[in-house]
């Protein structure tokens, strides 16, 4: 998944729990700075799915993974 963010295009992703028929809230996780997508994907990401979440993860411009993916940045 990527998003649009001023011309640049931010690395992300989606998870949802088994069940993809039912209507739940989404949970949106941006990471970056001081964190790690470890900590977010893992962590946040693996638990909310289990609470019953879907769960979109994003990455805003300027940490070290979104460079590597768009050098523009």
């Amino acid at each position: 998944m990527e998003v649009d963010f001023e011309g640049a295009a931010l690395p992300g992703s989606s998870w949802r729990p088994e069940d993809v028929a039912t209507a739940r809230p989404t949970l949106f996780v941006v990471w970056g700075n001081d964190d790690t997508i470890e900590e977010d994907v893992f962590v946040i990401g693996h638990a909310a799915v289990q609470r019953g979440f879907n769960v979109s993860t994003v990455s805003y411009a300027g940490p070290r993974n979104t460079v590597h993916t768009d050098p523009a940045q």
